[in-house]
């Protein structure tokens, strides 16, 4: 890790000796754009089955660590009205199908 850090130090430096402050604070804005759009951690052997969703579960743990914000797409899910028990058990009042029909007198 130390020489891994020494490289990746002694390559920011000639990155930022080369580069006036514009071009630093455009490239640190490009890189920025890049993390929103660029796969989180790709991996360098895919795996398949279940090695490829525990991979992709970890990648989700590491992003919510990390503070990333990425996107994901939902799928619109099927809205289920719960039941008289399912209402007492979530301390709402339950109205059954009948009384929803009719229409509620206004004061």
């Amino acid at each position: 890790m130390a020489e891994h850090s020494e490289i990746l130090s002694r390559i920011l430096d000639a990155v930022e000796g080369s580069l006036d402050d514009h071009q630093i604070s455009d490239l640190a804005r490009r890189y920025a754009d890049a993390l929103a759009q660029a796969p989180t951690r790709p991996h360098p052997h895919l795996h398949s089955g279940l090695m490829f969703r525990l991979d992709a579960l970890w990648d989700k743990v590491l992003d919510t660590m990390d503070g990333r914000h990425i996107p994901l797409p939902r799928v619109a899910r099927r809205q289920i009205t719960p039941g008289r028990w399912g209402s007492y058990l979530l301390g709402q009042p339950h109205e059954s199908q009948a009384e929803a029909r009719k229409p509620r007198a206004t004061a």
